[in-house]
């Protein structure tokens, strides 16, 4: 599906936008007002209260504005330590969620037509003149973040180390995280498959909040997720997919369990069926699945680890105090974790 125009930003400069969040927070309510305080005329005002209600910072209601938990996390942040927050809550925004899996798939640079193609293709900007101009926004704000350098001949190289520090992108539940070709044809096949299985997803997601509320579970996503950023790759998570990412070019969804001898069975049977699905949902049949579990199976369920690898050619990992461990054939496939 395309997105809308009034949820691209035409605010050109996020600095300005972030000046307008502080403004917010000491009391500037209408558009009016806020135009006033940052030196901008009315309309203006209008433009960057809406970038910053696109990227989560601030919420409108009849011309009242007001902080979201997100925006005042930013302004309780320390100006010199906001830039992961501001990196969230802009990654937050569809576009740019669009552009990230887009940039990743061009390692090598790309230069600015190819984007305004793509731009073209993913959004309802209607009107052609108005690409170049929310472009030439969009490469302001990549650019502030440091999420893409340009180049003297115009080419925008895409900045991966931007990421390192910073934790898995979190994605909107009908985003592809790992599109192939980055068409529109992708976003409307993912966009499909999520609303034709509205009540099925609603319990995988019910049920993934409960798993990520444990520590163990939590402790595996953190500890794959810092591999797969030492592999020079992105992170990329969702309401109910723990973890997904492009390495070397090729894509991997993961699933984490905590598992006791008493459960081994069931959640590993609950894994497998999950990472099929979320294969299916994403709409990504060459990616590779991995389950990842908080320790090593119980003897009685040790068949298990063949069966997955050898029946299902599912790859099998398990936590040992802070160390992966899995077969000779999984650690040479999956080689950027260790």
């Amino acid at each position: 599906m395309k997105i809308r125009s009034a949820d691209i930003p035409q605010a050109d400069n996020l600095i300005e936008v972030v000046q307008l969040v502080e403004k917010v927070a000491k009391g500037a309510t209408t558009f009016q007002d806020i135009a006033t305080r940052i030196n901008k005329i009315e309309y203006e005002g209008r433009y960057y209260r809406r970038a910053a209600e696109i990227i989560g910072l601030v919420k409108n209601f009849r011309n009242h504005s007001e902080l979201t938990p997100l925006g005042r996390k930013l302004i309780q942040t320390p100006s010199d330590q906001r830039h992961h927050v501001l990196l969230k809550a802009v990654l937050g925004a569809a576009i740019f969620q669009r552009l990230i899996p887009f940039f990743e798939r061009h390692p090598h640079g790309i230069n600015r037509a190819i984007l305004q193609a793509f731009i073209t293709d993913v959004t309802d900007l209607g009107v052609e003149t108005m690409v170049p101009h929310r472009m030439s926004t969009i490469i302001n704000w990549l650019e502030s973040l440091h999420i893409v350098n340009k180049l003297p001949n115009g080419d925008l190289v895409f900045e991966k180390d931007t990421f390192q520090q910073a934790p898995a992108i979190e994605f909107l539940i009908h985003e592809p995280l790992l599109p192939k070709a980055s068409s529109l044809q992708e976003y409307e096949i993912v966009a499909a498959r999520i609303k034709s299985t509205k009540e099925t997803i609603t319990v995988i997601v019910d049920e993934a909040k409960r798993e990520r509320a444990n520590a163990e579970h939590r402790k595996l996503i953190n500890l794959v997720a810092s591999r797969v950023r030492r592999a020079g790759a992105i992170p990329k998570t969702n309401q109910f997919i723990d973890l997904a990412a492009l390495v070397i070019e090729r894509p991997y969804i993961f699933e984490m369990k905590s598992i006791t001898k008493e459960d081994a069975q069931s959640q590993i049977c609950d894994g497998l069926s999950q990472l099929y699905e979320y294969r299916y949902l994403q709409n990504v049949s060459e990616a590779i699945l991995v389950l990842v579990v908080s320790t090593a199976l119980p003897k009685p369920d040790a068949w298990m680890h063949e069966y997955l690898e050898k029946d299902r050619q599912i790859r099998f990992l398990w936590d040992g105090e802070n160390q992966l461990y899995g077969s000779q054939e999984t650690r040479k496939e999956l080689a950027f974790l260790w």
